[in-house]
């Protein structure tokens, strides 16, 4: 249970209805416990019922990664496929649709990486 950031499981906890990523955040919260999910649910007062069905959800589901080189000197870049995802380290998702402006971007990401940002 060491670096268990028990705020943030408190935050998601108090989510009525989780979106896919605060799901997977939440998930991974548990896997970095070492508990068991039923113990985890238990002392986090997180329903193992509500757990459980993502855990299933994203498990079933698989996820498709791929690299895609992107260049960021050219104000708008285009990418044959339909849309990317940046998963930063905090769990957040930023989606990219195909003819994204670079330069939008890159203040996006300035903003999310700034550790104040939360």
């Amino acid at each position: 249970m060491i670096g268990i950031n028990e705020k943030e499981i408190e935050s998601l906890r108090r989510i009525k209805w989780w979106r896919e990523y605060q799901a997977r955040q939440m998930l991974s919260l548990w896997k970095q416990s070492g508990m068991s999910l039923l113990g985890f649910c238990q002392r986090y007062s997180i329903g193992y019922k509500r757990l459980m069905r993502w855990k299933h959800l994203l498990e079933v589901q698989p996820v498709s990664v791929g690299f895609v080189q992107v260049d960021l000197s050219s104000p708008t870049v285009s990418h044959p496929d339909e849309q990317m995802e940046i998963l930063l380290g905090n769990g957040r998702i930023i989606r990219i649709r195909p003819g994204f402006h670079s330069e939008s971007l890159r203040q996006l990401l300035a903003v999310v990486e700034d550790p104040s940002c939360g």
